[in-house]
């Protein structure tokens, strides 16, 4: 009888054994399953921290660009405003001198009315002379 029962207690060790055994290979392809997961989830961050980079480095280079741009519009709209300053003072200086000019004929033709007037008062007083003479 106890060699009965040494064989069953061994038969049920053995089940035991190979239950255990077979959890053991479950668990091993569970553990290779998520290790594979896990190596792809890295490279899959590799890929995305790369993208990122390679998109920030795009980013900074158009914000650059942009800069640029904006900085020689600038450039330009200063050297215009600058240009169009100095085209209005130097239409200012002009004006300024025609001005003078035209003040200054102005006193000459005042000068010459008043002589031609000064004369044509004479001219009376001798056309009187020499239609009475």
């Amino acid at each position: 009888m106890e060699l009965q029962q040494r064989q069953t207690e061994q038969e049920k060790l053995l089940a035991q054994r190979d239950d255990v055994s077979s959890q053991l290979q479950e668990v091993n392809r569970a553990n290779s399953r998520l290790l594979e997961q896990v190596t792809e989830l890295g490279q899959e961050k590799d890929k995305l921290q790369q993208e990122l980079e390679e998109t920030r480095k795009t980013a900074d280079k158009r914000q650059a660009m942009l800069d640029e741009l904006a900085i020689g519009e600038l450039r330009g709209l200063h050297e215009d405003k600058n240009r169009t300053e100095e085209e209005i003072r130097s239409q200012l200086r002009d004006e300024k001198a025609r001005t003078r000019e035209l003040e200054s004929l102005q006193q000459t033709v005042e000068k010459l009315q008043a002589q031609i007037q000064s004369m044509e008062g004479t001219k009376g007083w001798f056309g009187a002379d020499s239609k009475g003479g």
